[in-house]
C-alpha cells in the first residue's frame, strides 16, 4: 500500500496508524537538510568564537622582549618581530615576558605582565 494509510485494532480499542512512504526523493532531501542545518550550526558557533587574529587579537598577548633601550625596543609575536614601547618610560629587560597594551599602526605599546591596564586598552 504506497502512500496509503493502513488502520489496525491493536489491544482492543486502541488503533495505529501505518502510513508506508516512498524513499524516493524523501530520503536524500532530509540527508541535505541535516547536514546543511549541521553547517548552519558550525558557522552560527564560530561567529561567537572570541577574535584571533588582527589587533583585537594581538592585544592582551604575551610577548617576549629582543631588546629594549629607554621606553622602546622590539618584541616578539607569533615569530614576527614587533617595534614596541611603554606608555609609562619603563625600561625592560631582554627576554622579559610582557602584554601587549594596544596596537598604533606597526608599534606595540606593552606593559609588564601582571601590571594593571592603562587607559584606553581594551
Amino acid at each position: 500500500m504506497d502512500g496509503a494509510a493502513d488502520v489496525s485494532s491493536v489491544a482492543g480499542s486502541r488503533a495505529v496508524l501505518c502510513v508506508s512512504v516512498a524513499s524516493g526523493p524523501l530520503v536524500p532531501y532530509l540527508i541535505l537538510v541535516g547536514v546543511s542545518g549541521y553547517f548552519d550550526w558550525l558557522m552560527m558557533r564560530a561567529m561567537h568564537l572570541p577574535v584571533r587574529s588582527g589587533r583585537k587579537g594581538m592585544i592582551g598577548s604575551m610577548v617576549v622582549v629582543l631588546n629594549w633601550r629607554g621606553d622602546s625596543g622590539q618584541v616578539t609575536w607569533k615569530d614576527e618581530i614587533w617595534q614596541a614601547l611603554t606608555r609609562d618610560g619603563k625600561t625592560l629587560r631582554t627576554g622579559e615576558r610582557v602584554v601587549i597594551d594596544s596596537v598604533s599602526g606597526l608599534t606595540l605599546s606593552v606593559k609588564p605582565a601582571g601590571s594593571e591596564p592603562h587607559e584606553g586598552s581594551t
